[in-house]
This record gives C-alpha cells, sequence and structure tokens, in this order.
C-alpha cells in the first residue's frame, strides 16, 4: 500500500490523501473534519448529536438510500465522532470512486439536519449506557440534555468546510483520480457562520453506575514520524501492549491492582496521546493507587534492557504490516487499528490530520534501550492522572 498526499488541491482546499492497493476490489472514501477549538460542554454534546443525525440523511440521500449506497461493498457507512473530530467513512466495490464522493460531498455539504432526527439523536445519546471500561476511555460527560437544533446546525455550518477537511481514497484507483474528485466537489466556500458558544468547558466524567473504577495515566500528544515520537511509541508498547509489559507485570501481578489493564495511542488534532489504563472492583478501587503506579512503572523502566527494545520494535512493525492485532493504535471509536484497507486508510489521513504532511509508517530502527527508557520514563512522569469512580 502506498500513500501519496497532495497539497490543496485549491486555494481554501481540503487536504487530499490517495492509497493506492491494486487487486483490492474496493474503493474507500473518508473524511476527517476538525471540530472547532476549545469546545465548551454543550458544543461537545452538540457534536457527538451531529455525528449521529447525519446518517438521516442529505438533499440528495434520505436516510435509506444514503445507508444502501454508502454500503454497496458490504461494509457499512460509518460516520463517527471523536473529541475533537468527526470521521466518515464511505466503501464502495471497485469502480465506485464517484458515488463514493458524491455521497461525501452531500454529507458534508448538505445534510438534512432535520429537527426531527435532531432531537432523537439527542434521546438515543441520553439512553446510552456506559460500562466502566469504556466511561474511562470516553472520559467526557457532555449534557445531550441541553443540545438544540439551532446549535447541531451551526456546529455543522461552522466546522464542515474544505479547508478544515482531510479526504483519503483509497483501494482501486489510478493516481490523481481522487484529487480529481476532491477539486470539482470540494472547493471554497464564503465565510463561516458566527460560532454560537457557551462559557462552561466540557467537563470530566467523574463516575460511573457501573461497578467498575478506572485509572489513567495520559501522556502529551506526540507525531510518530518525529524523532521523540517514535521512541515514545516503542514506550507505550513497552509500556502496555500484551501480556509482558509493565502493565501487566506490575499493576496486575505484583501490586494485584487490575484485572484489566491496556496502553493506547489515541487520536486526536494535537497529535497521538499515550493512555495508560487500568481497572478494578469499584468497592477496592483508591484514588491513591495512581501515584504507587506511577512511581512503580518509573522503577521497573530502569530495569529494562535489549530484549524490551526488540519486543516493542517487533510489534510496532507488526502492528502495521497487518501480521499482528494487537496495536494501541485506535483509529475508530470502536476500537484498535486492524489490517483491513478502511484502517489503513484511516491512520494516514488522521496523520495528515494532525500534521498537514507526515503521513508514512515510522521506521523504528536507530531508537536505543537508552532512548526507549528515557520516552518512556518522560511518559510516566509527565502524565496527568484521572480516577473515575465505579458506583
Amino acid at each position: 500500500m502506498t500513500a501519496v498526499l497532495a497539497l490543496a488541491t485549491v486555494l481554501g482546499g481540503p487536504k487530499v490523501i490517495e492509497v493506492s492497493e491494486p487487486g483490492c476490489g474496493q474503493v474507500v472514501v473518508q473524511a476527517f473534519v476538525k471540530a472547532p477549538p476549545n469546545m465548551s460542554d454543550r458544543e461537545q454534546a452538540a457534536w457527538d448529536v451531529l455525528a449521529l443525525t447525519l446518517y438521516d440523511g442529505t438533499s440528495e440521500f434520505s436516510r435509506y438510500p444514503l445507508v444502501s449506497y454508502g454500503s454497496q461493498a458490504g461494509v457499512p457507512l460509518k460516520i463517527e465522532a471523536w473529541p475533537d473530530f468527526l470521521s466518515i467513512r464511505i466503501v464502495e466495490p471497485k469502480g465506485g470512486l464517484a458515488v463514493g464522493a458524491q455521497i461525501l460531498e452531500s454529507l458534508c455539504y448538505r445534510a438534512s439536519l432535520t429537527t426531527q432526527a435532531t432531537l432523537e439523536s439527542v434521546q438515543t445519546l441520553r439512553r446510552r449506557r456506559t460500562d466502566g471500561w469504556t466511561a474511562g476511555l470516553f472520559n467526557l460527560d457532555p449534557p445531550y440534555d441541553k443540545v438544540t437544533v439551532e446549535q447541531v446546525r451551526n456546529l455543522y455550518a461552522v466546522a464542515f468546510r474544505p479547508e478544515n477537511t482531510t479526504l483519503v481514497f483509497g483501494g482501486e484507483l489510478l493516481g490523481g483520480e481522487g484529487q480529481k474528485e476532491a477539486a470539482r466537489r470540494f472547493v471554497a466556500v464564503g465565510p463561516a457562520p458566527s460560532r454560537l458558544r457557551f462559557d462552561r468547558p466540557a467537563r470530566p466524567r467523574i463516575s460511573t453506575k457501573d461497578r467498575v473504577a478506572t485509572f489513567e495515566l495520559c501522556g502529551e500528544p506526540l507525531s510518530p514520524n518525529s524523532v521523540s515520537g517514535k521512541a515514545k511509541v516503542l514506550a507505550t508498547f513497552a509500556l502496555g501492549v500484551g501480556k509482558d509489559t509493565s502493565l501487566f507485570r506490575i499493576v496486575r501481578q505484583q501490586m494485584r491492582l487490575s484485572y484489566r489493564q491496556e496502553a493506547v495511542l489515541w487520536p486526536s488534532q494535537r497529535g497521538w496521546s499515550p493512555r495508560f489504563l487500568f481497572a478494578r472492583s469499584a468497592a477496592d478501587a483508591e484514588p491513591e493507587s495512581l501515584a504507587e503506579v506511577r512511581e512503580a512503572l518509573l522503577k521497573d523502566v530502569q530495569t529494562w534492557e535489549a530484549p524490551v527494545l526488540e519486543r516493542a520494535k517487533a510489534m510496532a512493525r507488526a502492528s502495521f504490516d497487518g501480521t499482528s492485532p494487537v496495536t494501541p493504535f485506535w483509529v475508530s471509536p470502536e476500537g484498535r487499528m486492524t489490517s483491513v484497507l478502511s484502517d489503513r486508510c484511516a491512520w494516514t489521513g488522521i496523520n495528515a490530520m494532525m500534521t498537514g504532511g507526515t503521513v508514512g509508517v515510522p521506521d523504528f530502527t536507530d531508537v536505543t534501550v537508552e532512548e526507549l527508557k528515557a520516552a518512556a520514563s518522560d511518559l510516566i512522569d509527565k502524565a496527568q492522572g484521572a480516577f473515575v469512580p465505579g458506583g
């Protein structure tokens, strides 16, 4: 699979990436749309409502034709809201690039956003139940009951603009086909409307009704292709991906503080955030455990030797070449990146959205043991702690 990043096709146009994979029999069309900066609590809630309401259709495609035409390759249309961006994925059979691009353009510019569909989305999200682990992973608590139709429509008009969008065209396509579709459909538009604002910042989740408590250490966002970023990606693997890691050996086996523990590289506009999470019964959870875990992990990192680095490099390479299902990179709120074409296109598109340029697979060859240990220590030492108690 090869990826090519084009500059904006016209002034004020989107970033465009083509990911060629001859013989796959599919065409993938994706958009990554940045949310406005520093969203308030109501905007955060409206962002989730917007993603769900988009399924209701557009001026050209009502709900059922939209789902039907957007799923002709047997892969469902997927519209997903992350905390600070939104993704749309359409997979078509070979030869379906124009159809996929037409659907994507219609969703981005002419969504129906009817009052009824918006209010139904609000009610759906209000009724949604979240387990303890998911509550720790998605750790905001948006006030869906305060969302208005006007706000959802305003957020759509403010965010869905060509200059705010990264497009990915992947699979069975000729070089330049995606760029031509982008130049024809995703053209510069007029000034953005005024943004409806509310003063309260987005609120973190303070508890869950599940009988599980979650703990987290979250590092600063990184770029996997930067010098420091490559070492921190490997440190993420070494700290928490799989059983032969510090999180498993120290937090679970030695300290007996968790029944589940994972390292996650979580996407945002700023980069991939290394997140180290563990969970235990709410009845036995104490916030002070987080400080103990931080200290224990820092001590363990100092014992790392060459085999830890080689394992991390092997797992990192395998996660990108599709030979391992275990990777910390999340390209969908439903879970980790897999080897399917649309996930690999998503990884490329998210990186382009973050950096504006670098989209390739990182080369971890030159990272040394001392660099790995320094990166891991820096991650854990500076990580922000979070605790979500259970009910």
